[in-house]
């Protein structure tokens, strides 16, 4: 899996160039974050042992401002994002002392209501960094502490939705493009939780009937099932995606429901309309590859999957592949952008 930045080294408890109580030093690694060199910032903090760390960030939260504590927050969460893979337990140290700066940022006087954007989508990220890594556990966790604070955001309904997804896909398909699962003796368990995961999703939508990611998703999860309500809530998605991402992932979906129904010219409209989304993503080219294969077009079938293969590579992931391992990619960026907005 590729994640959004990769921290050279990971060593905990080792020797560090910082004294015991640095401050200076960890809010110079929050402005450096804040000043937009987030790789060399969490490089850096990543060889600081965890005594070090949690020394200097409970000195911080008293003396540092607003503006450097959220970079904190930041400079802790791209850190875990970028290394829970490969060493979780570290990972979930740094979501800790994260959600410690960010309570002692929105309790300061003034702060609460300012904050509290930040803070929902702050909740709805680390859900999803932990669903990306399968721990569900840990993400139901934190969803549920968001909830207690905000009980009717509809991000972290749909945070718990994908964990469900995610869950199912561990446990029982994991291949999503498969779905001989139905013919297992999982079906019934699969059922059950897909219609729970679809019930997060309605849940979503009536506090916010606009809400695209969760049209998205109640829309894949009834295409799964065979549902024919599916169409409706990818064409929803569709009208209400504030960002490519929705957009490109609806695109495809609904080629893909007009694919199985052997609706040929309607899908290659929806995986064209993808490709012109994600021009640099390979997945609409062998779609619209096999596509026009099934229409007779051999040569036109042969050409889009060689100019798939000639593809250079891009900086960002397929948005598929966050999708299937439920990581909240936009809300990473939506929160960087907000410690890194000039003031």
């Amino acid at each position: 899996m590729i994640r959004i930045c990769a921290v050279a080294l990971l060593v905990v408890g080792v020797a560090s160039p910082c004294r015991a109580q640095d401050v200076a030093g960890y809010l110079a690694l929050a402005r450096e974050y804040a000043a937009g060199q987030g790789e060399e910032a969490t490089d850096r903090l990543a060889i600081w042992p965890q005594s070090a760390v949690s020394a200097a960030s409970a000195v911080a939260v008293t003396t540092g401002s607003v503006r450097d504590l959220l970079a904190a927050v930041m400079l802790h969460t791209d850190l875990a994002n970028a290394t829970i893979d490969a060493e979780p337990e570290a990972a979930r140290f740094h979501l800790n002392i994260a959600r410690t700066v960010l309570t002692a940022a929105s309790g300061r006087i003034g702060q609460r209501q300012r904050l509290e954007p930040f803070v929902r989508r702050w909740f709805r990220f680390v859900a999803s960094v932990y669903t990306s890594a399968e721990l569900l556990n840990a993400a139901a966790a934190i969803v549920h502490q968001g909830l207690e604070a905000f009980p009717t955001d509809p991000g972290l309904f749909v945070a718990r939705g994908t964990i469900i997804e995610v869950g199912v896909r561990k446990n029982f398909v994991p291949d999503w493009r498969r779905d001989t699962v139905f013919g297992t003796s999982h079906r019934d368990k699969v059922e059950d939780a897909l219609n729970g995961a679809a019930g997060q999703y309605v849940r979503a939508l009536s506090l916010d009937s606009h809400n695209a990611e969760a049209h998205l998703h109640l829309g894949w999860v009834r295409l799964f099932m065979a549902d024919g309500r599916a169409k409706s809530e990818l064409d929803a998605a569709v009208a209400d995606a504030q960002d490519d991402g929705v957009r490109y992932l609806a695109h495809l979906f609904l080629g893909g429901l007009a694919e199985r129904d052997n609706h040929l010219e309607d899908a290659r409209h929806e995986y064209e309309s993808a490709r012109m989304v994600g021009p640099d993503f390979q997945t609409p080219y062998v779609a619209l590859s096999r596509i026009e294969q099934a229409l007779g077009h051999e040569d036109r079938a042969r050409e889009l999957a060689l100019a798939g293969l000639r593809l250079e590579k891009s900086d960002a992931d397929d948005p598929w592949w966050d999708h299937r391992i439920g990581l909240d990619r936009q809300g990473l960026y939506w929160l960087r952008d907000e410690v890194r907005r000039p003031q």
